[in-house]
């Protein structure tokens, strides 16, 4: 670790004490006879300075006034002074510490660590006057040293700035007690933890090849043989247990370095405090501990296969009997070099331990590898006090850092799309609510049963963490517990972003289920995140959950697994098979889907496809003893054909019949299971054809030219959007439509989705009652994110005051739309089985409603039933033109026949017309119809 990276050093005294004639002779290197009043600020290059640091002289101002606000100013800058004082002037002496050594403790503060050097000038002759001054240095222990010199004789000019750069840069204050003859607590303590990382082999001395590779690590150099001798012989001198067995002990290295600062070989001792990352104020810097770590958004952090060895190394060291476990002892005094324990009681729940409470080799593994995970800033920390960047130094001479023992992991996305990934330790979510069983469930992992957990206590780590393999491979799995007391609480994005989340609930409780159904879908519905539904407690008697449907049906709904059951057989076992399923989850997140499948349609098949095998046997059989009765009766087959077939054909009906009521399915729907099984299978090679056929089409089109067809359209987001109108699609009716009539809606729901994101400023555009099947169908085949998607009923996301149901039925026509009301569009394709259901629903739950003002200006061929994207579209249109006519015929299909109605003004002229063109029409009947009279009477005579 550097040093400071500059010295600034600050004049005072008082006046006439030669401050700027020491500042002129040591720039001029002689004495100069007229000088300036005052110097301003001088700066010194580092490559000419002793201690190559860049050095700046500031000769303050000499007023008597101390209060004056330029010098408090000019002192605040400085990190070292200097206080001139003449040697011949008994009043300018005790100025010193009259005036300005309680002028610095009032800037600095009565414990400063500002160093003071005092300059005894105007010392021409030989005499030496520091008797004077010794009583001073005595009482004000922020006082370096004292130098006294001549600007005159240029005595010791250069020296006092050595002084003063040495005392920034080696300070003595930090390190030694003058009064008391010793290291400070703080320097004890720094060269205690050096001592016990230079320990290679924990034994408590430092033997010749631990000295040679301190010396090495520190100074670059080995210590030759008689070097060695030298010091120990130094030690045994002075420290009577120094020195055991021919190896140096903590007392005789503290010794060692007290004798370099007594015989001012402070710059060793700073040399090796800074190797060990120590600063000025002999804490590890910043930059030491926590070096930069970029962590980008969807990455984790995990130990590098250095991080791995060094902690390994740690174990083997202090593990002291090698029973693969580390006591208290062991475990204190690997730490003992941290400011804090990193282990309490509460830290040890969190990891595997043996029957006695020792944490395991794999435990301590699995502790670094959490903490690595979810702080760390705190592995940083123990790394760096553990000595990581100073072990692996001594094995090369690459520039070792903190952050050399940390990996960045790829990014989830990534991940994601390439479908594996190099991870080592996954984060799964308990959520469940009060007493559903996480505590235990979480304990288990780590092998703790039912009176183990009791012990625990209520003050255990909400982190739980162990090994788990995971096809061969060794992943870490850890669960976090979330503590939250109710649905409406909320979870923090650190806590939603895990990679699985286990839903406990209680089977007995008939509240359980429905906690954890509100907190999936408020936070995990429609996200990429793995999640499973854990049974606890299923020993007991089973009770009808709260929530409007089954925990397996709420999952099939979702495509979740099937919810896993922990049994008691369970509590205690770490290689209980659930642990298993959520690493595995957490690691193929991809394969989320495909595990809902394979529980709740391949399983199903296999069973159908045995019940249909096994009634094939049985029918065999029957068939058989058919025959037998036949024969014996004296009837053939064939005389019982018509009524075999007829037997057959209601039997395929009744299986029909029976897999609409969720009975075993008929042959034709296994083969559709079947069908869509190697459909998946296939899914994504043709995914790969069509890109590269896109990929191919755009090649040629760039190769024409064409660079205008191959633009994005641009797409606008509703947030940004200038229009405010609200328009909501209430599918309320979800249940009103069969499979085939949902799917439709649904695609409504998406073709008018597109037409806002196309639009120059879409509408703000809602969907309440979103959930059961047609939730289902969207969920499966779109992924559009710019939409308000509820699954609460309309008068919850809204106001009563603010809804305006749109029917045909309606006796109200809508004229205009306004940006406080919410404009609903019913959600339901029946092909007009049901009459007026808009209608009545908005009339019973007295909210407003209206109809679109179509007979105003459209006259329809057809029936003037509109789809709901029509609907949408017409609204989205009207915002542009704000006009109905223009909205209606570019949004109505032309094959309903739309024509132009005209207008009140337009249908009096026609009217007008129509009776000319009637009156003209008659007259010229009757002129006709006499002509021909009068030829006929004519023609009879």
């Amino acid at each position: 670790m550097e040093p400071s990276a500059d010295v600034r050093i600050a004049l005072v005294g008082d006046d006439s004490s030669g401050k700027t004639s020491i500042v002129m002779s040591l720039l001029e290197d002689e004495w100069v006879d007229s000088v300036p009043q005052r110097l301003d600020r001088v700066l010194i290059p580092a490559d000419v300075t002793p201690e190559n640091v860049t050095t700046s002289i500031m000769d303050c101002s000499s007023s008597n006034n101390t209060g004056d606000e330029s010098l408090t100013a000019e002192l605040k800058q400085s990190n070292v002074v200097c206080i001139v004082y003449s040697v011949n002037d008994d009043h300018s002496i005790e100025n010193v510490s009259e005036k300005w050594l309680p002028l610095l403790r009032d800037i600095y503060g009565a414990d400063h660590e500002i160093p003071v050097i005092l300059v005894g000038n105007k010392s021409d002759g030989s005499t030496n006057h520091t008797e004077k001054i010794l009583p001073v240095m005595e009482k004000w222990p922020e006082v370096e040293t004292c130098v006294e010199c001549s600007a005159k004789t240029m005595k010791n000019i250069s020296e006092i700035f050595y002084y003063a750069q040495k005392a920034v840069v080696h300070p003595t204050r930090p390190l030694y007690e003058a009064e008391e003859k010793r290291l400070t607590d703080k320097a004890r303590k720094a060269l205690i933890r050096v001592f016990k990382i230079c320990d290679r082999d924990n034994d408590g001395y430092l033997n010749d090849s631990e000295l040679n590779e301190f010396q090495k690590l520190c100074f670059g150099l080995p210590l030759t043989g008689a070097a060695i001798e030298d010091v120990k012989n130094a030690v045994s001198d002075a420290c009577p247990d120094g020195l055991v067995d021919d190896a140096i002990s903590l007392p005789g290295f503290l010794y060692l370095h007290l004798l370099f600062i007594e015989r001012g070989r402070l710059d060793t001792v700073w040399t090796v405090l800074r190797k060990f990352g120590y600063g000025q104020t002999l804490k590890l810097n910043e930059e030491y501990m926590y070096p930069k770590l970029k962590i980008p958004v969807g990455c984790s952090t995990e130990l590098s296969p250095e991080g791995i060895q060094f902690v390994c190394s740690l174990f083997e060291k202090f593990d002291e009997d090698k029973d693969g476990c580390l006591s208290p002892s062991e475990l204190a005094n690997l730490f003992s070099v941290c400011p804090s324990a990193a282990f309490g009681k509460e830290m040890l729940s969190s990891v595997e331990t043996n029957q006695r409470g020792w944490i395991t080799f794999v435990g301590y593994m699995a502790y670094w590898n959490m903490i690595t995970l979810v702080n760390v800033t705190l592995a940083m920390e123990h790394l760096a006090y553990l000595g990581f960047a100073v072990s692996r130094a001594e094995r090369g001479s690459k520039q070792v850092t903190i952050k050399d023992a940390i990996r960045v992991t790829r990014e989830r996305k990534k991940d994601l799309s390439e479908r594996g990934t190099d991870r080592k330790v996954f984060q799964c979510l308990v959520v469940g609510a009060k007493d559903a069983g996480k505590t235990v469930f979480m304990q288990s992992l780590v092998g703790r049963g039912l009176a183990e957990v009791a012990a625990i206590g209520r003050r255990h780590s909400p982190y739980v963490i162990n090994r788990v393999k995971v096809k061969e491979d060794i992943k870490y799995l850890l669960l976090r517990e979330v503590d939250v007391l109710s649905p409406q609480d909320s979870l923090s994005n650190a806590e939603t972003s895990a990679d699985v989340v286990a839903f406990l609930y209680d089977i007995s409780n008939p509240d359980s289920f429905s906690f954890c159904a509100t907190i999936y879908q408020k936070y995990f519905y429609r996200t990429k995140t793995p999640c499973v539904m854990i049974a606890t407690k299923v020993e007991r008697e089973e009770v009808e959950q709260s929530w409007e449907v089954s925990p397996e049906e709420f999952c099939r709904q979702h495509e979740l697994r099937r919810p896993i059951k922990f049994y008691n057989s369970q509590i205690g076992q770490s290689n209980a098979s659930v642990f298993e399923q959520l690493a595995t989850m957490a690691v193929f997140p991809h394969l989320k889907r495909v595990f809902h499948f394979h529980e709740f349609n391949i399983h199903n098949v296999a069973v159908v496809s045995g019940i249909v095998l096994l009634a094939g046997k049985m029918s065999e059989a029957e068939a058989e003893v058919n025959h037998a009765e036949n024969t014996e009766n004296g009837t053939s087959p064939s005389e019982n054909g018509n009524e075999d077939e007829v037997k057959e054909a209601e039997t395929d009906k009744d299986k029909d019949v029976q897999a609409e009521e969720g009975k075993p399915m008929s042959k034709n729907q296994i083969r559709k299971a079947r069908n869509r099984e190697k459909y998946l299978e296939r899914r994504k090679e043709k995914r790969v054809v069509e890109k590269e056929r896109k990929k191919a089409k755009r090649k040629a089109m760039r190769e024409e030219g064409n660079t205008e067809a191959l633009k994005k359209p641009k797409v606008h987001r509703m947030v940004d959007s200038s229009c405010k109108i609200r328009v909501c699609v209430d599918m309320a009716f979800d249940d009103l439509m069969s499979d085939k009539e949902r799917r439709s809606c649904v695609q409504q729901l998406s073709f008018a989705y597109s037409a806002n994101r196309r639009a120059d400023a879409p509408l703000q555009f809602y969907v309440v009652n979103f959930r059961d099947e047609s939730r289902k169908f969207y969920d499966s085949f779109t992924t559009n994110q710019d939409i308000f998607l509820d699954t609460r009923d309309l008068n919850e996301a809204f106001t009563d005051e603010q809804i305006i149901y749109l029917s045909s039925e309606s006796d109200n026509v809508l004229t205009e739309l306004d940006e406080s009301k919410v404009y609903v569009i019913g959600g339901l394709v029946d092909y007009n089985r049901h009459k007026g259901l808009c209608h009545s629903r908005a009339v019973q739950k007295g909210w407003k409603h209206a109809r679109l003002p179509i007979d105003e200006f459209v006259q329809m061929k057809t029936r003037k039933v509109l789809t709901v994207n029509h609907v949408f579209e017409i609204l989205l249109q009207y915002t542009v033109d704000q006009d109905w006519e223009r909205a209606f015929f570019h949004v109505i299909p032309k094959r309903k026949g739309p024509e132009r109605k005209a207008l009140e003004g337009e249908k009096k002229d026609e009217e007008d017309e129509d009776k000319t063109d009637k009156a003209e029409g008659a007259e010229e009947e009757t002129t006709e119809g006499t002509e021909t009279v009068k030829q006929e009477d004519e023609g009879d005579c």
